[in-house]
């Protein structure tokens, strides 16, 4: 019986349009070991991108680190190289990739059938405003963070606006906003055993005034944790998946050329995951649509960004005089040409 209502959770999350609403996640896969092959059972759920693009940004900026002549760019297309040995269920960084997707951590644990659910839920609501037993609801910050983070106030988590029509600074900056707050968090400057009314920072008065006794920790790993200590990497974690989701053509719509404000290419127009359909985005987030897209530079892509952040956090680098910067002139650049959010080609 109990492997026939697992059998049934893995269905029912394999129907569900997609196992996420960014470049696919897979915590099934490589949970207890690392360096399965690509493709199999578990790949037919989702397959491990931003995991593979992390691995890769991580093995680019150790190399960087330890070596001084290298200077070049990331590979965009390297083998990446886990972390963690014991597979991705101990590595703190892998668990704060899958957290955007899976804030409340039912793919985390065996609860696969109630995150389709949710998102099922969740989409009902953004459409018509009633959820699932016909009652008017709104996505509001005393909602659950997985409806938050894919339908409602935060889908800035994946670099995404909120809805149809928002302009394209406001959305971003609500990204950096929530960047600048993990930021903080990855580095130390804000303590994971805070609570949201402690924290000052905007992120936590905005968005999180209705859960002021949340700690940082219980945010980012309400259910399962390694403990207080790897809070920062699993906010470093989160921070990646960001980055990384900017640079998926579901999630915006970038132009690689050079401009005066943007000499390393720009994001055109957000994109708005409500009125998009999910297997379509879906495409738009594979392994191979990642490592075939020709538009990507050796300055503007998911690997090199990625490896940049970690190198970051890994030097404690100023938000200010260099992050922040860095952000606005690659990953989240706008020029005058940006227009407002709408589903692209995804509808």
């Amino acid at each position: 019986m109990l492997r026939s209502c697992y059998a049934l959770a893995l269905v029912a999350l394999i129907t569900s349009g997609s196992a996420s609403d960014a470049y696919g996640i897979n915590p099934l896969k490589n949970k207890y070991h690392r360096h399965a092959s690509k493709g199999g059972i578990w790949e037919r759920v989702s397959e491990t991108v931003h995991e593979d693009i992390t691995d890769a940004a991580r093995r680019c900026a150790a190399l960087r680190r330890t070596d001084p002549s290298s200077t070049g760019p990331c590979a965009v297309d390297a083998p990446p190289v886990a972390q963690e040995i014991r597979g991705n269920k101990w590595d703190a960084v892998i668990r704060g990739v899958w957290w955007n997707d899976d804030p409340n951590q039912h793919l985390f644990g065996v609860h696969y059938a109630t995150w389709a659910v949710w998102m099922r839920d969740a989409k009902g609501i953004a459409k018509t405003k009633r959820n699932w037993l016909g009652r008017q609801t709104v996505l509001d910050n005393t909602y659950r963070m997985q409806y938050r983070s894919h339908y409602g106030d935060m889908q800035f988590l994946h670099a995404m606006a909120n809805a149809d029509g928002e302009d394209a600074s406001t959305v971003r900056d609500r990204t950096i906003g929530w960047l600048r707050f993990a930021y903080g968090v990855a580095t130390g400057r804000i303590d994971p055993d805070g609570t949201m009314s402690d924290v000052d920072d905007p992120v936590a008065r905005t968005f999180f005034a209705a859960q002021p006794g949340w700690t940082v920790n219980h945010l980012f790993a309400p259910k399962y944790t390694l403990g207080l200590a790897t809070i920062p990497d699993v906010a470093l974690g989160s921070m990646l998946h960001v980055v990384q989701d900017s640079f998926s053509d579901a999630h915006a719509q970038r132009a690689y050329d050079a401009t005066a404000s943007c000499p390393l290419g720009r994001i055109v127009e957000f994109h708005s995951y409500t009125q998009q359909d999910p297997d379509r985005h879906g495409v738009a987030d594979t392994r191979s649509a990642w490592r075939t897209n020709a538009a990507f530079t050796a300055s503007a892509n998911p690997v090199e960004v990625s490896a940049r952040i970690i190198s970051f956090v890994h030097a404690r680098a100023d938000w200010i005089r260099d992050v922040e910067p860095y952000l606005r002139r690659t990953a989240l650049c706008l020029d005058t040409d940006a227009r407002p959010s709408g589903p692209g080609p995804y509808a």
